[in-house]
């Protein structure tokens, strides 16, 4: 999780001039274009305001979805998969699994 490794200690180092060194944001920085993405997200939510409202469900599954790595790790989150698992080994209980983990955030999340 390098994206988000990245993103919690460039926010720090922004926000309240934090001593981070560069070669450490070097080290865990995500591609550029989600750099961009994530920073511009994030100038539109006050982060000093917990309680305020951030984003909708679809947009929450969305950000969270960014500070994945490889898309392998985002599938592995979503269908909960552990390969010690019988369901692992079984790909339609597992669709199944990640469909209702899916269904589950987007309906809960409330903010």
């Amino acid at each position: 999780m390098r994206t988000a490794a990245y993103f919690s200690f460039a926010i720090p180092r922004a926000l309240f001039k934090s001593r981070i060194p560069d070669w450490v944001l070097d080290e865990l920085a995500p591609p550029r274009w989600k750099i961009e993405t994530v920073t511009r997200w994030l100038r539109h939510v006050d982060l000093f305001e917990p309680d305020d409202p951030k984003f909708n469900r679809a947009e929450m599954l969305v950000f969270h979805g960014l500070l994945f790595d490889r898309a392998r790790d985002l599938a592995a989150a979503l269908f909960d998969d552990d390969e010690d698992t019988p369901a692992s080994r079984r790909p339609p209980a597992r669709l199944l699994r990640g469909f209702r983990r899916a269904k589950d955030l987007l309906f809960r999340y409330q903010r």
